[in-house]
């Protein structure tokens, strides 16, 4: 039994223009939320993983979360 996951795809196909997508790491084996950060051209993420060593080989794409005024989730 394979411990990758499976129907990630390779991170060169992610989106680099700031949306939020779940990353995975091989060596980390963790996935976190994160971004492509045009700014200074680096994967920013929603915690503090691996010592800042995370380096992402995978990305799956996240269902579009709708939020009203107030903050809170529809």
């Amino acid at each position: 039994m394979s411990d990758k996951p499976t129907g990630w795809r390779p991170i060169e196909s992610a989106p680099r223009d700031g949306r939020w997508i779940l990353l995975w790491d091989d060596h980390a084996c963790a996935a976190v939320s994160g971004y492509w950060d045009t700014d200074v051209d680096e994967w920013m993420t929603d915690v503090d993983v691996c010592d800042g060593d995370f380096l992402p080989t995978r990305w799956l794409s996240v269902p579009h979360r709708t939020v009203d005024e107030g903050g809170r989730d529809e």
